[in-house]
């Protein structure tokens, strides 16, 4: 309610000071929402140090979310060592638990052989589980030339 002012004035510091004591106890919600914080530094200078920090607290009691942010932060390298192997094992969890911006990502790096060797029917079934929440058909199509029919119809 701080963080956004509903109900109470807004009020960051007051929200930060919340977050991190249900963090400290815990929450895997004010984990996650610590992390995002401190990744994107709302109302605090961005660190990433402590975004991945709590991530990675949140990621223990079993948030995909969280799993899935930190993964982009360590393949991009952002305020982090860019580690493509840690990248890929969040990824895999967070895609394996449903988590379609994990997959979508997952199946990005298998298109392209960033940090995985490169496998086209592997990228179009994580393309295809992540279309069932958010359009691919750009990404489905991309594959799809690059395939032959069979190839496409032992996937499906």
């Amino acid at each position: 309610m701080y963080e956004k002012g509903r109900g109470v004035k807004q009020d960051t510091q007051e929200a930060l000071r919340l977050y991190r004591l249900a963090g400290e106890h815990g929450s895997m919600y004010a984990q996650a929402a610590l992390g995002q914080i401190y990744e994107l530094g709302q109302g605090v200078a961005a660190d990433y140090h402590e975004a991945a920090t709590w991530y990675r607290r949140a990621i223990d009691q079993g948030d995909t979310c969280s799993a899935t942010r930190l993964g982009a932060m360590l393949f991009h390298g952002e305020g982090i060592d860019r580690d493509l192997l840690q990248a890929v094992k969040l990824w895999t969890w967070a895609a394996e638990q449903g988590d379609a911006y994990a997959q979508f990502d997952l199946a990005g790096m298998y298109l392209t052989g960033a940090g995985v060797p490169r496998d086209l029917a592997k990228a179009y079934s994580l393309f295809a589980l992540a279309g069932k929440t958010m359009d691919v058909s750009q990404q489905l199509s991309e594959i799809s030339s690059q395939m032959n029919l069979d190839e496409i119809a032992e996937i499906q």
